[in-house]
């Protein structure tokens, strides 16, 4: 334990030293009153928002050349933990590559935690959890996370967590357009190409991305392709409409764990989501109509042991989420912001094997047919934020939902801000999540249990964000109590296996940030997060920080940075518990040759650590990759 705090204090102690070295230039970037949006349904200062939110914008995206998202939150987000796989991709079979937790609520599969594209959820209506491979970089303008329940305003999932990625166009006018392309370690490669079309009141993007690795590990393999277009149109100074789509197709091979190695495991994703909005802007009310569906076909085999015989069927599902959402938030009295919404979610999902004989079956049973399964939900909605004296607001929301199979439920969520000054800004919130079982959960596989009851959160927390130095310094501190029951877990009942509400979880811990702009050309960072967790949570780290050099002048920007994970759950089977720690180091280096043309050269864990986020997966050694980009 000493020496685990030994290093935190030294990287958290390094970077503001650097701070307290020179106080000459202001702090870009460094915003109490950022404006958001996930947190409220409504664009809203970070500061009145009772949540912990935290803001990933598109130069931080762009000038990290990472394919995935999920890469960058690891760095950049306190309390947040992805699991991985390969180099580039993560895919969806035996391992729970790409798995979400935020201060250990999220799962393996992320069914604990909501994805949000443009506002409109992502998660699967079979599994119920998100695709980690189709939430790219180069899509996304910005990213929102909330770190904390928010299942009044966005329901069933959001429950560790909300990750909300937004889409958009360039603000400048006229056609724009880039290409990348990078290659390297592992027959890596990484491209994108995008264009957009911005003038007067149509704003339109798309983009194409191909991905691919032969991974690090034998039989292993990724492949991607995907699609991304959006659009937007200002009918008014009121009104304005917007659509946006993706599909992609994502192929992996998986060589699953090194204890028992296979071949033939692979997995075969197609997935795409469309949306369309109609929003209204006035001086006394704002809102929005969204329409969204998702829907996906998978094909999974299952693979086999290395010179044992193949295996005669493969698992098939497809899913489909569709639903319509409605909001309106309306200025009542002076400082007031009401929020009232209904959501409808219709959600459907089959699964089955398909063998070799031209038959199907269903996942548990030969003599019985697919399992198809379909369900839908209804909500209504109302949160009330009310400022008071120019210094507090006052949050107080709640949520009936309805569902079709498991019934009612109410979610309540109240909270505090304090903002004495443009420099400080406290907080302290008490918020409700909930999770309803899957399909998969209630009818898929053994041990499945058509009698779940939904997974049950209360979170409390307080937090204080404050500027230092001349608002050159910022730091953030949250600290956080979990109370969790009704938890889904496995359990032995008459013999069988079966799936039961029989868990609960109380996790607490503090979450660290600060960030220092040295000069014009010299920022550090850091972040650290402590997780005290009652009973131990898979893929969750006790410890986790990260420290980091940004230099940019000129026209060159290098980036360096240093990763500690300690007392990560790897394997919680009771009689095997084990866990990791490690430390990997990242650097980036880019150089823009003249406006059109610019190189970059990243390496990854350049220690060459040895680890697992998952008790027999291990991890890439050290990585590169070159890559080019040219403005079109």
């Amino acid at each position: 334990m000493k020496k685990h705090f030994s290093i935190i204090l030294f990287a958290l102690t390094f970077a503001c030293t650097l701070s307290a070295n020179n106080n000459q230039d202001a702090l870009a970037g460094i915003d109490l009153n950022e404006i958001v949006i996930t947190g409220s349904r409504d664009q809203s200062p970070v500061s009145e928002i009772p949540s912990t939110v935290s803001v990933i914008d598109s130069e931080d995206i762009e000038s990290r050349f990472e394919p995935s998202l999920l890469t960058i939150l690891n760095e950049q987000i306190p309390g947040f933990f992805s699991t991985s796989r390969s180099v580039m991709g993560y895919g969806i079979s035996t391992g729970a590559a790409g798995g979400i937790n935020i201060r250990g609520i999220g799962g393996t599969n992320s069914a604990q935690m909501l994805v949000l594209i443009d506002g409109h959820p992502q998660y699967a209506g079979l599994m119920v959890h998100p695709i980690a491979d189709l939430y790219q970089a180069s899509m996304s303008k910005r990213i929102e996370i909330v770190r904390g329940p928010s299942s009044v305003l966005y329901g069933s999932n959001a429950m560790g967590g909300t990750m909300n990625i937004i889409t958009g166009s360039p603000a400048y006018h006229g056609f724009n357009g880039s290409a990348t392309v990078a290659y390297g370690s592992h027959n890596s490669l990484q491209s994108n190409i995008a264009t957009s079309y911005s003038k007067e009141k149509l704003k339109a993007h798309a983009s194409v991305i191909y991905n691919q690795s032969n991974g690090h590990r034998e039989n292993m393999h990724y492949n991607q392709l995907q699609g991304n277009l959006g659009m937007s149109y200002r009918i008014s100074d009121s009104y304005s409409v917007s659509v946006q789509s993706n599909i992609a197709e994502i192929y992996s091979e998986n060589p699953g764990t090194v204890q028992s190695p296979l071949v033939n495991n692979k997995a075969d994703i197609i997935r795409g989501n469309v949306s369309a909005s109609f929003s209204n802007s006035f001086n006394k009310a704002s809102g929005a109509v969204m329409l969204f569906s998702n829907f996906g076909n998978h094909t999974i085999d299952d693979g086999n042991a290395i010179g044992a015989t193949p295996l005669t069927y493969s698992f098939r599902s497809k899913d489909a989420l569709s639903g319509i959402s409605f909001y309106e938030t309306f200025h009542l009295v002076n400082g007031n912001k009401t929020t009232v919404g209904f959501d409808y979610f219709n959600v459907y999902g089959k699964g089955w094997f398909a063998h070799d004989d031209g038959t199907i079956s269903s996942p548990w049973s030969k003599a019985l047919p697919a399992v198809e399964e379909k369900s839908n939900e209804v909500a209504g909605y109302i949160n009330v934020n009310q400022k008071l004296f120019n210094r507090i607001t006052l949050n107080a929301g709640i949520r009936y939902n309805h569902h079709s199979i498991i019934g009612n439920k109410w979610i309540p969520q109240t909270g505090i801000t304090y903002t004495p000054n443009s420099n400080h800004n406290f907080k302290l919130v008490v918020s409700e999540g909930y999770r309803n079982p899957t399909m998969k959960d209630m009818f898929l596989f053994p041990p499945q249990n058509p009698d779940l009851k939904p997974e049950e959160l209360t979170n409390y927390e307080i937090s204080y964000s404050g500027l230092y130095l001349d608002s050159k310094l910022s730091f953030d501190i949250s600290l956080f109590y979990i109370d969790a029951n009704n938890i889904i877990t496995i359990e032995m009942v008459d013999g069988k296996k079966r799936n039961m509400n029989s868990g609960e979880l109380k996790n607490s811990g503090i979450e660290l940030e600060s960030k220092y702009r040295i000069t014009d050309h010299l920022s550090a960072s850091a972040n650290y997060s402590y997780l005290n967790m009652k009973n131990p949570v898979l893929s969750a780290p006790e410890h986790k920080l990260y420290a980091e050099i940004d230099l940019l002048k000129n026209r060159s920007r290098f980036t360096t940075g240093v990763q500690y994970v300690a007392g990560l759950y790897t394997d919680i089977t009771p009689g095997n518990i084990q866990q990791e720690q490690y430390v990997l180091w990242n650097a980036r280096y880019s150089f823009i040759i003249n406006k059109n043309i610019s190189l970059y050269i990243k390496g990854e864990n350049l220690l060459n650590s040895k680890y697992e986020t998952l008790s027999g997966y291990p991890m890439p050694g050290a990585t590169a990759m070159c890559g080019i980009k040219i403005n079109l």
